[in-house]
């Protein structure tokens, strides 16, 4: 028994130094006879993610159009972390309504009923006594607002003495112009200069063509120099010119925006029609003020002629049919059309006759269309929104008192 056990040991034991020998001569022998050593690539390093993953509140909670700043070129890879999202504190659970005894099944809570949607319009209006005087003491009740035949209530006045206004000046430089634009300039250059401080103007002028000749500027030098380059040649796109005076008074920054036409002809050379022109003054919601320079004509629009003769005291106009006053053919005014294009926006129409009449008026006029600016009023009402223009009526109630406001509006926003 014992001697088979110390067999057994001797056995493990020299196994032992068997094994503890191998290596010396695996070792030796590989130095006789190196094997070649094959080069694998090392593992690439994975870069970690360089954005975290935020949560929803997280994404919710960051400010329009964040962009993550990029880390710096040469920098250390860095982690990009989201803004944190302010805590939200749990809702309080909801709370349940006893159900009544005796009855079974859901309780039905009545929803209140859905009320009309409405938004704030604005528009612009005049009022003047019979002498033509404005009224600066107009107030809200004075005043009814109808919005396509439905009265809407009126949510508030303002006077619009200090109210800046985005204009654009409209000057007709067709070949007829020629003897006329030396008195025209003089007098839109004491137009600009009466403007407020905070007022921007940009100057056109169009005969077959529609020029800018100076954009959006609150600097009077600059409307100067614009109108001083004016020259006349060519025929009359007058309803372009219209159209295209509306698309840039539009992007004007002040909410009240006018437009100031002045025209000496008959539209001869225009790709937009007079309804096109009629259209896009609905649409805007721009005080459109034209002046005609020759006799008062027809015109497509079917309306026979007439003169509008005006009526200074204090800024209000008075349309009359006293007599035709002189000049050829070759000198008439679409008087119809500058009249319906002024009547749609709430402003008005002055036609004179330069041969007859003395160009100091045309200066006169302009300076009682700066001052009517400030004399407006703004009416805010309750308006049924919308994407098209609102057919408008404004009455007055105040004996005495003649109220001028647009016969449309554009859509309504809050």
């Amino acid at each position: 028994m014992n001697r088979k056990i110390y067999v057994q040991s001797g056995a493990i034991a020299a196994v032992v130094i068997a094994l503890a020998m191998l290596p010396a001569s695996v070792t030796k022998a590989a130095a006789s006879n190196p094997i070649p050593m094959i080069d694998y690539p090392a593992p690439q390093q994975i870069a970690a993610p360089a954005i975290e993953t935020a949560q929803a509140s997280q994404l919710q909670n960051l400010p329009p159009r964040y962009v993550p700043q990029a880390p710096t070129q040469g920098a250390p890879d860095q982690t990009l972390t989201l803004p944190q999202a302010a805590p939200q504190s749990s809702p309080p659970p909801a709370e349940e309504l006893p159900r009544p005894q005796g009855q079974e099944g859901t309780l039905e809570v009545p929803t209140s009923e859905r009320q009309p949607q409405t938004t704030v319009g604005r528009i612009q209006v005049t009022a003047t006594d019979d002498t033509g005087r404005w009224i600066q003491d107009l107030r809200k009740q004075d005043l009814t607002v109808y919005e396509d035949g439905i009265q809407r209530p009126v949510l508030g006045l303002q006077r619009d003495i200090d109210m800046p206004v985005s204009i654009g000046i409209v000057v007709d430089t067709s070949g007829s112009m020629s003897w006329k634009l030396a008195a025209a300039e003089a007098a839109l250059q004491h137009f600009v200069r009466t403007l407020n401080p905070s007022d921007q103007a940009f100057l056109i002028a169009f005969s077959d063509r529609t020029f800018l000749l100076q954009d959006f500027t609150v600097d009077p030098a600059a409307l100067d120099r614009a109108i001083g380059i004016l020259h006349a040649n060519g025929e009359t796109a007058l309803y372009d010119a219209v159209v295209q005076g509306l698309q840039k008074v539009e992007q004007g920054r002040w909410p009240k925006k006018a437009l100031l036409v002045m025209t000496d002809g008959m539209d001869n050379k225009s790709s937009n029609s007079l309804n096109d022109a009629i259209q896009a003054a609905r649409r805007a919601g721009v005080l459109i003020y034209t002046v005609g320079l020759g006799t008062a004509g027809g015109s497509s629009m079917g309306t026979s002629p007439m003169t509008i003769t005006p009526m200074f005291g204090g800024g209000g106009m008075r349309f009359g049919h006293r007599h035709q006053m002189g000049g050829g053919e070759d000198e008439r005014v679409d008087a119809a059309t500058l009249q319906s294009l002024s009547d749609e926006t709430g402003a008005t129409t002055f036609v004179m006759n330069p041969r007859v009449t003395d160009m100091s008026a045309l200066d006169a006029h302009f300076q009682s269309i700066s001052a009517e600016l400030r004399e407006q009023y703004t009416v805010r009402y309750a308006s049924a929104g919308g994407a098209r223009p609102h057919q408008i009526r404004v009455e007055g109630s105040r004996p005495g008192v003649e109220v001028r406001a647009p016969k449309w509006a554009a859509d309504a926003g809050s």
